[in-house]
C-alpha cells in the first residue's frame, strides 16, 4: 500500500474515517468498521489515518487468535491503552459484570481531553465479552468525541457480538476491495517496476488486486518477468512457503489431488481430479485439501467439484512441482480428456519442439479464432510458436496471436502482447504485416494520424494479387479511418478494396460494408445506400456466416432514412452478446446508434441502458478512437431529461475526445451533444459556441446530411433568440431543400420548427404558422415524440404571442403531455410557464413516475421479456448478483412483489 511514501488506492476508505473524525471533533460519536479479507491492507490504512489525525488521543489494540476465548482479553488491552497504566488497578477479572467492565471502560475513554481515536484490529479474534463491554460503553457516548475504528476479515468473522455492536451504534462499514488495474500500476510504479496496463491487469488477476501479494512480488520478481504480460507467474515465497508446509504435513493423497487439481487449472470435476490423482476414494483427500484451507468443495449440476482457495495457491503448488512430475500429470490428464482439452494438455507436457503437435495446436487456434474465441486462439498460436522447430514460422504464429486479439478489438490486451513481441515487430521482414498490425493498434490506441501512416505504407508493401487477406484487412482499417475523417469518396473506394480481395471469406468481405454505406450517405448517396444494403431475405444467412458489418450497416442507413423501427431491429440482432464471434467494434457501434434510435423514438431509458453500456465495453477494453461518438450519444436522454451533472460529465468526456483524437467523427458528435445540453438549459449562446465547428465543416463531409446529424434547427433558432437573423435563414436556406429532396421527415419536422421560429422573428405571422403546420403533417404514423412536442412548443408560443391564447393554449398542453410521458423536465416547465402565460391552468402532468436509474430500467425490462437473472447479466455484461441487486432496487421503488408484477406494470406504462 506505500509505495516510495505513496499510498495508493484507498482514497475513498481514508476519507471516510476522516470525515467520521471531523463529526467526532463537533462532538459527535462515531464509528467506522473496515472490512476486508487478510492482506487486503486493513492495518495500513488504520496507520496512514492516524498518522495524519493530529492532536488526537489514540488508544490502539489488537484481537490476538489464542486470545479469543480468554474474557475481556481485549478490554484489558483499552483500560491500559487508554488510561496509560499497567498492573493490578487496571486488571479486570474473568468474573466480571459486563455491565461493570463497560463503565471501566466508559470512565476511561472519559480520561482525556480531546478528541480520542478507539482502534480495535483483528477485531475476528476479539472475545464476545469484550465486545459487549465496548458497546455498552459506546452507547452511552452521546457528545464525547470519540472516534471508534474497528478492523474485521468480515462483520461475522468472529460470532454474532461484533456485528451488533455495529448495528446498535449505526457503525458505518467501509468494505476494502482489491486494488484496481491502475492502482496496481501506480503501486508498481512506487516500487520503480513500471507495468503497461496488460501486465498491471496480469499481476492484478494473478493476485486478486491484494496490496500485501502484489507488493511482495513487486519486491521479489525480476521487472522484466513482471512486465510480460501473459504467462505464469510464482506465488509470493512467503505465501509459497504456508501452502507447501500445508501439502508436507497432509497425507500422500491430499498431495495427489492438490498436484491433479494444479495441472487441471486449479478447478476440476472431483472426479477427474481423483483419476489424474490416481485416487480409488477422493473423499478423504479432499476433506484434508479443505480442512488445511487449499480448495473449496462445491456441488455443482454437472458433479461435483474441486477447486483451489485462489489462484495464488494453484501458483505455488505448481512451483512445487518436479518437471518430471508435471508432465507425466499432463499426459495422464489428457488421456481423460478429448478435443481441445486434451490438446491443451499435450501441449503443457510438451518441453521441447514438437512440429506435429505445434501444427495442430494452430488449426486448433485458427477454428477458435474464427469462432470469436479470441484468448484461447491466442494462447493456442502462442504454445504453436513455443513449439515450432522453425525461427520464421514461430514468428508468423506470434504475430497471428496478436493480428487474433486486434481483430478481436481487445485493444489492451493487443497492445501488451505486441509489448512482448516488440522483437517481432521491429523486424522488416515483412513489413506489409507488421505495418498492418502496428496500423491498426494505432487506430484502436485513437492516433488517427499514426494509423493512416502506417496503413498506407503496409498497402505499398502488400501484393493484393499475392496476399488478397492481408490486402483485404489493410483496406477495412483505411476505410474505417477514411469514414471517420468524413473523407466518403475515400471510404467507399477502400471499402470496395475489402469486398474485391477477400475472397470467400464472409467475415472478411463484410468487414467494409458498414463504411461504404455510411460513405454513401455522408456523400448524398443515400438512395445509392438503400439499394447496396443487405437484402432482407439475406439476414439469416449472414447471422449464420458472421457477416455483423452488413447487418449493422443496413441498421445505420435505416436509422439515417428515418427507418427507426427497422434500425432498432438490424442494431438489436448485431448487440445481442449471445453471439461471441461479433467483433467488440461491431458491437460498439451499433450500441451507439441503438441509442440513438431510441433516442429519436422517445424510449430514453433503453438509450439510456445501451448508451450506458457502449461507454462502459469501450472504457474496459480502451477503444479510445470511439469516445467521442458514445459518450456523444450517451448525454442526448440525459439532457433532455434534465439530468444536468451526469449529461455534463458525458459531454465533458466526448470533447476531451474531440481534442484528442480530432477526427470529424469525434468532433461532430460531441459539438451536437453539448448543443442539445444547452438548448435543453435555454442557453442560445452555447449552442452557438458549440455548433461553431459544425457550422465551419465542409458540407461535403455531411455535416448537412439530412437527419444524420440534428444540430442545424437547434443553431438556427439559437441564431434568431440571439438576433443574428440574417444568419438563421441563410443556414435556414441551406439544410431545408437538401432535407426535402431526400424527403427525410425527421430533419424536416425540426426545420419546420427553426422554420416558423424564422418568419415569426420577421413578423411574417402567416409564413410562420404555415412552416408549424406544414410541420405537423409530418408527424402522422411517425414516431418522433421529442421533436414533435418541441414543434409544438414552437407553434403554441408563438400563437400565443400573437394572441390566439386558445389555439396556442391547444398545442402547448399536447406539448406538455408528451414532455411528461417522456420526463423531459426543462422543457416540461416551458410548455407550462407559455400556459400560464395563456392566463391557463395546464392540466397536471400526474405523479411522477418512480426514477429508475439506466441499469434498473435495462434489468426491469428485460425481466418483463421474460430472461433469467443469469441471461440478464449476459445481456448486460454484469455479474448475476449485481442483476440481483438492481432488481431489487427495482422491485422497492415500484412497489411490486415479482417478476409478474413488474411485467405487468412496465405493460401499463409502455
Amino acid at each position: 500500500m506505500y509505495a516510495d511514501g505513496s499510498f495508493v488506492g484507498r482514497d475513498a476508505a481514508l476519507a471516510a474515517l476522516t470525515r467520521a473524525l471531523d463529526r467526532v471533533a463537533r462532538g459527535r460519536p462515531g464509528l467506522v468498521v473496515i472490512e476486508g479479507v487478510p492482506g487486503m491492507g486493513k492495518t495500513t490504512l488504520i496507520d496512514r489515518f492516524l498518522s495524519g489525525a493530529p492532536e488526537v488521543r489514540i488508544a490502539q489494540v489488537r484481537g490476538l487468535a489464542a486470545e479469543t476465548l480468554v474474557r475481556y482479553g481485549v478490554a484489558g488491552q483499552l483500560v491500559r491503552e487508554l488510561t496509560g497504566r499497567s498492573g493490578a488497578d487496571t486488571a479486570i477479572l474473568a468474573d466480571e459484570e459486563v455491565t461493570e467492565v463497560g463503565g471501566r471502560l466508559l470512565g476511561a475513554l472519559g480520561t482525556g481531553s480531546g478528541p480520542t481515536v478507539l482502534v480495535l484490529d483483528d477485531a475476528q479474534w476479539a472475545d464476545a465479552a469484550s465486545l459487549h463491554a465496548l458497546g455498552f460503553a459506546l452507547r452511552r457516548l452521546e457528545s464525547d468525541a470519540v472516534l471508534t475504528v474497528i478492523g474485521t476479515r468480515a462483520l461475522d468473522a468472529g460470532g454474532e457480538a461484533l456485528p451488533r455492536l455495529v448495528e446498535a451504534l449505526r457503525g458505518e462499514t467501509v468494505r476494502l476491495a482489491g486494488l484496481t488495474v491502475p492502482e496496481v500500476s501506480e503501486l508498481a510504479a512506487g516500487y520503480g517496476v513500471p507495468l503497461s496496463e496488460a501486465a498491471a491487469r496480469r499481476l492484478r488477476t494473478h493476485t486478486g488486486g491484494l496490496p500485501l501479494h502484489a507488493v511482495a512480488l513487486l519486491r521479489e520478481l525480476d521487472p522484466q518477468l513482471l512486465a510480460r504480460t501473459r504467462g505464469p507467474l510464482p506465488a509470493p515465497r512467503s505465501f509459497a512457503r504456508l501452502v507447501q508446509r500445508r501439502l508436507a504435513t497432509g497425507t500422500p493423497e491430499l498431495q495427489r489431488l492438490a498436484a491433479a487439481v494444479t495441472v487441471l487449472g486449479g478447478t476440476a470435476r472431483l472426479a477427474l481430479a481423483a483419476e489424474v490423482a490416481q485416487l480409488d476414494d477422493p473423499v478423504g483427500a479432499l476433506d484434508a485439501a479443505v480442512a488445511a484451507g487449499l480448495v473449496e468443495h462445491r456441488r455443482e449440476p454437472g458433479g461435483d467439484e474441486v477447486r483451489f482457495v485462489h489462484d495464488l495457491v494453484r501458483a505455488a503448488v505448481l512451483d512445487g512441482l518436479r518437471p518430471a512430475h508435471r508432465v507425466a500429470l499432463h499426459r495422464r490428464a489428457a488421456g481423460y480428456l478429448d478435443g481441445a482439452a486434451a490438446l491443451e494438455q499435450r501441449a503443457a507436457a510438451a518441453l521441447v519442439p514438437d512440429p506435429a503437435l505445434s501444427a495442430e495446436l494452430a488449426k486448433t487456434a485458427r477454428q477458435e479464432a474464427a469462432a470469436g474465441a479470441a484468448e484461447v486462439a491466442v494462447h493456442h498460436f502462442l504454445e504453436a510458436s513455443r513449439l515450432s522447430p522453425e525461427p520464421d514460422a514461430a514468428r508468423e504464429l506470434r504475430l497471428d496471436a496478436l493480428e487474433t486479439l486486434i481483430l478481436s478489438g481487445e485493444a489492451v490486451a493487443a497492445r501488451g502482447l505486441a509489448a512482448d513481441l516488440a522483437d517481432d515487430l521491429a523486424e522488416q521482414r515483412d513489413p506489409a504485416r507488421v505495418g498492418y498490425l502496428r496500423g491498426h493498434l494505432a487506430l484502436l490506441d485513437g492516433r488517427p494520424a499514426d494509423a493512416q501512416r502506417l496503413l498506407a505504407e503496409a498497402w505499398q508493401w502488400c501484393e493484393p494479387a499475392v496476399r488478397p487477406r492481408l490486402a483485404a484487412l489493410i483496406a477495412a482499417q483505411l476505410s474505417q479511418l477514411y469514414t471517420v475523417a468524413a473523407r466518403n469518396a475515400d471510404a467507399v473506394t477502400w471499402a470496395d478494396r475489402v469486398a474485391r480481395y477477400a475472397g470467400d471469406d464472409p467475415r472478411l468481405a463484410s468487414a467494409g460494408a458498414a463504411t461504404v454505406l455510411a460513405g454513401l450517405v455522408f456523400s448524398g448517396r443515400p438512395d445509392e445506400a438503400l439499394a447496396r444494403a443487405l437484402p432482407e431475405a439475406a439476414t439469416a444467412t449472414a447471422l449464420r456466416t458472421g457477416r455483423y458489418d452488413d447487418i449493422a450497416g443496413r441498421g445505420l442507413v435505416r436509422l439515417w432514412t428515418d427507418d427507426l423501427a427497422g434500425a432498432r431491429s438490424d442494431l438489436t440482432l448485431v448487440t445481442d452478446p449471445g453471439r461471441a464471434d461479433r467483433p467488440l467494434r461491431v458491437r460498439l457501434v451499433a450500441l451507439a446508434y441503438l441509442a440513438e434510435t431510441e433516442y429519436r423514438a422517445g424510449r430514453w431509458d433503453d438509450s439510456r441502458a445501451a448508451a450506458e453500456l457502449a461507454v462502459s465495453l469501450a472504457a474496459d477494453a480502451d477503444h479510445t478512437w470511439l469516445l467521442g461518438l458514445l459518450h456523444g450519444i450517451a448525454a442526448l436522454p440525459l439532457a433532455g431529461l434534465g439530468l444536468w451533472t451526469q449529461a455534463q460529465a458525458h459531454v465533458d468526456a466526448a470533447l476531451t475526445a474531440s481534442t484528442t483524437i480530432g477526427d470529424v467523427m469525434n468532433v461532430t458528435y460531441p459539438a451536437v451533444a453539448a448543443a442539445t445540453l444547452a438548448a435543453a438549459r435555454g442557453e442560445p449562446a452555447d449552442v452557438l459556441a458549440a455548433t461553431e465547428v459544425l457550422a465551419g465543416l465542409n458540407p461535403a463531409n455531411g455535416v448537412l446530411e439530412p437527419s444524420v446529424l440534428m444540430w442545424a434547427p437547434d443553431r438556427i433558432e439559437a441564431l434568431v433568440a440571439t438576433g443574428r437573423l440574417a444568419e438563421a435563414g441563410a443556414l435556414l436556406d441551406l439544410a431545408r431543400p437538401l432535407a426535402a429532396a431526400r424527403g427525410r421527415r425527421s430533419a424536416l419536422v425540426g426545420l419546420a420548427r427553426a422554420g416558423g421560429a424564422v418568419a415569426a422573428a420577421r413578423e411574417d405571422t402567416d409564413a410562420a404558422v404555415r412552416a408549424f403546420e406544414a410541420g405537423l403533417g409530418l408527424l402522422s404514423g411517425f414516431p418522433l415524440p421529442f421533436e414533435a412536442a418541441l414543434l409544438r412548443l414552437g407553434y403554441g408560443t408563438h400563437l400565443r404571442r400573437a394572441g390566439r391564447r386558445k389555439a396556442a393554449a391547444q398545442q402547448l398542453q399536447a406539448a406538455l403531455d408528451t414532455f411528461g410521458a417522456l420526463g423531459a423536465t426543462p422543457y416540461a416547465r416551458r410548455a407550462e410557464a407559455e400556459l400560464a402565460a395563456c392566463g391557463l391552468n395546464p392540466r397536471g402532468r400526474g405523479p411522477a413516475a418512480p426514477s429508475l436509474t439506466a441499469r434498473e430500467h435495462a434489468v426491469a425490462r428485460l425481466v418483463a421479456e421474460g430472461l433469467t437473472n443469469r441471461e440478464i447479466a449476459q445481456r448486460l455484461v454484469v455479474s448475476v448478483k449485481t442483476t440481483e441487486y438492481h432488481l431489487g432496487n427495482v422491485y422497492a421503488k415500484l412497489g411490486v412483489r415479482g417478476r409478474a408484477q413488474l411485467a405487468t406494470w412496465l405493460s401499463t406504462r409502455s
